[in-house]
């Protein structure tokens, strides 16, 4: 069963910090494996990914918020509704870019 919000397929759920220290610091406490990071100069920030258990990704995110989408580390396009728009809640949207 895919994971899905409102008919959508969930790529992963990014999770925003402020320093790498509080990153690595959160996945030793989670348990947490580093899949692969990689730097987005749209966000200017690091995207860590973590292993994943089948189940949708984990992205840890340090930081910077754009107006529109942009390219994110991999084949994919993120964009974000702020908290003041999403009920206190950052929510990052991902759509996979498809190659021929």
């Amino acid at each position: 069963m895919q994971n899905e919000i409102n008919g959508y397929p969930l790529h992963h759920v990014g999770i925003i910090f402020t320093d790498f220290e509080k990153t690595e610091a959160f996945m030793k406490v989670a348990g947490l494996q580093e899949e692969y990071r990689g730097y987005v100069d749209a966000y200017q920030a690091w995207c860590v990914f973590l292993q994943g258990n089948g189940a949708s990704k984990i992205e840890l995110i340090i930081p910077l918020l754009e107006e529109r989408a942009v390219p994110g580390a991999g084949n994919i396009l993120v964009n974000f509704m702020r908290p003041r728009d999403g009920y206190g809640v950052l929510i990052e949207f991902v759509e996979t870019i498809e190659h021929p």
